[in-house]
C-alpha cells in the first residue's frame, strides 16, 4: 500500500501449494527485504476426524511418499528456504503463527543459528518476552522475527480479541531506511504562479454575467 507498493518486485508462496507461507519481496537500489507470513499446523487431538490443517498436509505429503509429521516437514522446508534467501543477501521479516513457544521451540532455536540469524522483535525492542498470544493458550506461539539489518523502532500487541480472530494482533514500526535503504524519491512541490487580475490577458474565462476585475469598480468580486 502507498509508497511501499512501488518497491514490490515479486510475490509468492511455498511451492507445495498448501499456503504454509507467503511472501512479498521489496527492493531498492540499496537493499532487498522479504516479508514472510507463515503458519505451522498444530498436532490435532486424537478425536479428530481428518478435518484439520495438519491432516490435510499429512495426506498431501503421504501421497508423495513422505510419511514424516507435517510439522517436521514445515520446519525443514521453511528453514531451508530462509537460509537460501539469506545467502542471497536479503533481509527478512518473518511473521507467523508457529504453534510452539517462540523462544524455546525448535524453530526459534533454528532461527538463531548463524546461517539465518533472526531474533524475535518484541523481546529485542521492549526487553520483555511476549505473553500468551492465543486467547485460550498459556504460551507465546505467534511472533515477528527479523534479521539484524532490520531496525524495529516500536512494537506492541493488542489485548485479547483486540484484533481479528482469537490471536493477539501485533503492531510493529520498522524504519524505512532499514527495510528499503536510504534512497527515496525527492519530493518536488508543484510550481505555480499567482494570477494577476489587473491584466486582462492573464484573466481566465469568467462565468457568464461577470466581468474582469480590471474593468469593474472596486466592489467587483472575482469569480470563484
Amino acid at each position: 500500500m502507498g509508497r511501499l507498493s512501488t518497491h514490490v518486485i515479486n510475490t509468492g508462496s511455498d511451492n507445495s501449494g498448501l499456503g504454509r507461507w507467503a511472501w512479498v519481496l521489496l527492493s531498492s537500489q540499496e537493499k532487498r527485504t522479504r516479508i514472510v507470513v507463515a503458519y505451522q499446523p498444530c498436532t490435532p487431538a486424537r478425536s479428530s476426524r481428518g478435518g484439520t490443517v495438519f491432516e490435510q498436509h499429512q495426506r498431501h505429503f503421504q501421497q508423495q511418499g513422505d510419511f514424516r509429521s507435517p510439522r517436521s516437514i514445515f520446519y525443514d522446508n521453511l528453514s531451508s528456504q530462509l537460509a537460501s534467501w539469506r545467502r542471497n543477501k536479503e533481509e527478512i521479516i518473518l511473521c507467523g503463527d508457529f504453534n510452539e513457544n517462540v523462544y524455546t521451540g525448535r524453530l526459534a532455536r533454528r532461527l538463531e543459528q548463524d546461517d539465518i540469524l533472526m531474533k524475535e522483535q518484541c523481546l529485542l525492542t521492549n526487553k520483555e518476552k511476549l505473553p500468551a498470544t492465543f486467547v485460550a493458550g498459556s504460551r507465546p506461539i505467534d511472533a515477528v522475527f527479523a534479521t539484524q539489518g532490520v531496525e524495529t523502532i516500536n512494537t506492541s500487541i493488542l489485548q485479547k480479541y483486540g484484533g481479528v480472530g482469537d490471536h493477539r494482533c501485533f503492531l510493529l514500526d520498522f524504519s524505512s531506511e532499514s527495510v528499503l535503504g536510504g534512497v527515496f524519491p525527492r519530493i518536488v512541490p508543484p510550481t505555480a504562479r499567482k494570477l494577476h487580475w489587473s491584466r486582462n490577458r492573464r484573466v481566465p474565462s469568467l462565468h457568464k454575467g461577470t466581468v474582469a476585475p480590471s474593468t469593474c469598480d472596486e466592489k467587483c468580486t472575482p469569480p470563484k
